[in-house]
């Protein structure tokens, strides 16, 4: 797994001692990493609310008695892991 903190962090530093513009040692242009970790976090936080929904919905589809529904979305929650 990326650590996403540790290459924020070091990107952070190198933005902060004016060296955003240059590559970090693990990987490239500090400015773009920056922003593109953010853009990561946030795809990060909304695959994790549609797990959270997916979750409920196949609680709901439990509750309600509908085992195919229910069923399949364990399916799908499996195969993500």
């Amino acid at each position: 797994m990326i650590d996403l903190d540790a290459i924020e962090k070091e990107c952070q530093q190198m933005i902060a001692d004016g060296l955003g513009f240059i590559a970090p040692k693990s990987c490239g242009n500090a400015n773009e990493i920056a922003i593109l970790v953010e853009m990561m976090r946030v795809e990060q936080r909304k695959a994790e609310t549609f797990r959270s929904a997916l979750q409920d919905a196949g609680t709901i589809a439990f509750i309600s008695g509908n085992a195919e529904t229910s069923e399949a979305i364990k399916v799908i929650l499996q195969c993500e892991q």
